[in-house]
This record gives C-alpha cells, structure tokens and sequence, in this order.
C-alpha cells in the first residue's frame, strides 16, 4: 500500500508539480457528471 502512495506522489510530483494533488484526487473523481461520461462515451464509443 505504501509503494502505491509514494507512487501517486511521484507521478503528481513530476506530472503537475503538486504532490498534494493526492488529497483531491477523489474529488476530482466525484466531480465527474453522469451526462459527461456519456457523452465522451458517445464519442469515442460509437461503431
């Protein structure tokens, strides 16, 4: 468990410069509206 969150730091470290991205990272998640992932969805999902 411990390797996965010095992971995730890194990655916000070298990605965005931010390691306390870490702390809003599952509301970044939630913020995410049904309709939005839909239509991405429709998108790139179609045949």
């Amino acid at each position: 468990m411990l390797d996965g969150i010095a992971g995730s730091l890194a990655s916000y470290h070298v990605m965005y410069g931010d390691t306390n991205l870490i702390n809003s990272e599952i509301d970044i998640y939630r913020s995410v509206t049904r309709e939005e992932i839909r239509n991405v969805a429709n998108k790139y999902l179609n045949r």
